[in-house]
């Protein structure tokens, strides 16, 4: 429902307990703007409880992220990106139905998603800190009673797949003010 809230042409996702880095939605804009790409992610720092900070094991170099290179890191259980590191362009999530509706890993899906129609950019330098502690989510006891992970990883996969198998690739053209009716659409 955050979605019908969005006014600006970028969305960028972060955890409540995590913290971006000086600049990163400058270069998120920057890396959007300069390579025409629907969707971008950054690289992630892990800040342990000691405050030490750690790079994330799988990001990937300064490039473009493909689907087939993230669907496969998916099912290997090696998923290359920290996915609440995601920037896109608002037209593009309003076209994929904003995220998921999951009890989890709702931001791998949007990532998936944004994939399987367009490939996005990996920017090289760390956008957030991934803050690693005892009272995060994924951390709980109780985060294994939030969905049966067996079929929650199929539907993040069943749903990226369907789209890319119906062929429909974004286009970044953007789109103009109209009206539809009832609601102005404005980028």
């Amino acid at each position: 429902m955050a979605m019908s809230r969005v006014t600006g042409e970028i969305v960028r996702t972060v955890d409540a307990d995590d913290l971006l880095t000086e600049g990163a939605l400058g270069r998120d804009i920057e890396a959007l703007e300069t390579s025409g790409a629907g969707w971008c992610i950054s690289p992630a720092l892990d800040l342990m409880p000691d405050g030490s900070l750690l790079p994330g094991p799988r990001d990937p170099a300064e490039g473009w992220l493909d689907y087939e290179a993230l669907m496969q890191g998916y099912r290997d259980d090696l998923f290359a990106v920290v996915a609440t590191h995601l920037a896109a362009r608002t037209e593009l999530l309003h076209a994929l139905g904003g995220w998921p509706a999951l009890p989890a890993w709702e931001t791998i899906g949007a990532v998936l998603r944004c994939a399987a129609v367009t490939p996005g950019w990996m920017l090289a330098q760390p956008g957030g800190l991934y803050r690693k502690h005892s009272d995060q989510t994924t951390a709980r006891e109780s985060y294994a009673d939030t969905a049966d992970f067996t079929a929650l990883a199929a539907l993040v996969e069943f749903q990226a797949v369907a789209l890319k198998a119906t062929g429909w690739q974004w286009d970044s053209t953007p789109l103009t003010p109209r009206d539809t009716g009832r609601h102005k659409i404005t980028t």
